[in-house]
């Protein structure tokens, strides 16, 4: 993963430009990032069922990355939780 806060600027960009991360979006991809160890989920027989991203630990992940909060930035987590549990979810 990298971070909003490591590595130097040309290594961020091409790791930016392999994936696809506009610059305007890398603080809050590495926020989703950083909360990949949030998750709610449950298993039982059926297998793991993904519910969500723990946002009580959104504050410290803020913190950690040092990043500024800004308008926009739950919507766009959300959109990318959202679609990760589908594909969490996805039933072969």
């Amino acid at each position: 993963m990298v971070y909003a806060d490591e590595g130097d600027d040309e290594e961020e960009e091409e790791d930016d430009d392999l994936y696809g991360v506009w610059p305007e979006n890398r603080e809050i991809v590495a926020v989703f990032q950083a909360m990949g160890t949030q998750w709610d989920r449950d298993v039982g027989m059926g297998g793991v069922i993904w519910w969500g991203l723990k946002y009580e630990a959104l504050n410290e992940v803020y913190r950690s990355l040092d990043v500024k909060r800004q308008p926009g930035h739950l919507s766009e987590l959300q959109a990318m939780e959202f679609t990760a549990l589908s594909v969490l979810n996805k039933k072969d």
